[in-house]
């Protein structure tokens, strides 16, 4: 397949190779050690440590504002903080729902995803799993003070949010990838566009240099006549005139 093709992949979570089934999650949960009854102990632990998700997210989002690389990409006020912590009590609650699967990677991914969109740099999405993991950890040490109980809930943590950040990090990669190609896709577009001087040639430039970025079988490009209410064609790919 094409590497352009490739970038069409949104949620990056499949197979590890042709003959390797095993997405990619699964590869990540058994490269740290993170078994079944691990996944079971963080579902039991879901109803203890629900109610400490609206402190984390005050915790979190309390080290922003000492932090202008960071803060500067939230531009929505504090109705846009209220709405991420309430995302972040969901992230949350979804390390105790006993399920890591697919689509607990892909709910992971988008985050990535998000977090590239807006311009918030790795090191901060890093940095942060940091503060999490000591705030999480600390919850469970008044839940579970005895030391041995408190071992097992721990390790069993630990190793789903280090899956986590493998997936963040991972998806931080992919969608900056992307947004290369595309960025690099655009300024050749551009290029290729600065020789035409009329719509059906620009037209068909258009479609034609479309293709080699994505797997276009055919495609017509219309424009609005003076009445607004008839399109014209004015160029085609792979389209016999009419």
């Amino acid at each position: 397949m094409d590497n352009r093709q490739n970038m069409s992949a949104s949620m990056p979570v499949g197979v590890t190779g042709p003959s390797n089934h095993e997405s990619f999650i699964e590869e990540m949960k058994r490269y740290v050690g993170f078994s079944d009854p691990e996944a079971e102990l963080l579902r039991l632990l879901g109803p203890r440590m629900a109610r400490h998700l609206p402190a984390m997210a005050e915790r979190f989002y309390s080290q922003i504002p000492h932090h202008p690389a960071a803060s500067r990409v939230f531009t929505g006020g504090q109705e846009q903080i209220d709405r991420l912590k309430r995302t972040l009590q969901a992230w949350g609650a979804a390390l105790f729902n006993g399920v890591y699967d697919e689509g607990y990677a892909e709910d992971r991914y988008r985050i990535g995803f998000r977090h590239v969109r807006i311009g918030l740099d790795q090191k901060y999405v890093i940095s942060a799993m940091g503060v999490i993991r000591s705030f999480l950890l600390d919850r469970l040490g008044e839940e579970f003070p005895d030391r041995q109980e408190n071992d097992a809930y721990s390790r069993a943590l630990g190793k789903l949010l280090d899956v986590d950040l493998v997936l963040i990090c991972d998806s931080y990669a992919r969608a900056t990838e992307i947004q290369s190609w595309v960025k690099n896709e655009v300024a050749a577009t551009l290029v290729r566009l600065q020789g035409t001087d009329d719509f059906s040639s620009f037209s068909c430039e258009f479609l034609s240099r479309l293709s080699e970025s994505i797997p276009l079988l055919y495609g017509g490009f219309y424009i609005a006549d003076d009445t607004q209410s008839r399109l014209i064609r004015s160029g085609s790919f792979a389209l016999q005139e009419s």
